[in-house]
């Protein structure tokens, strides 16, 4: 089976997408999907934790288990951040983590101010 390996549901906050409406989808396009949901310590400018709450996610995933759902996280990594992401990735038993780079310097490199 072949796998969207990069899912965001309504765990992310860039996304309004429910896991049975993602796995709808999936699955009548014979897709399996896994879900990585971003994990962004400090995320700058503000500095605000976007973390999820693993019992929660791994609750989630089991009411929805089937063959075409796998479990994974998105990590935003920064120097400061390594230890608490280790620790994140370490306790999630994930199938699939990706390591992003959502910022460099301080900047959010969605935002328009990090091109200036």
């Amino acid at each position: 089976m072949l796998f969207d390996c990069h899912v965001h549901t309504d765990f992310s906050p860039d996304s309004r997408t429910s896991l049975p409406q993602a796995l709808s989808f999936a699955k009548a396009h014979g897709l399996g999907i896994i879900t990585t949901e971003h994990l962004d310590y400090a995320f700058p400018p503000s500095g605000i934790d976007n973390v999820f709450s693993i019992p929660d996610y791994q609750e989630r995933a089991k009411k929805h288990a089937c063959p075409e759902l796998l479990s994974g996280v998105e990590i935003s990594m920064q120097a400061k951040t390594v230890r608490s992401n280790r620790e994140f990735a370490e306790k999630g038993g994930f199938d699939l983590i990706i390591i992003s780079q959502h910022s460099v310097d301080n900047y959010d490199i969605y935002q328009e101010n990090f091109f200036y």
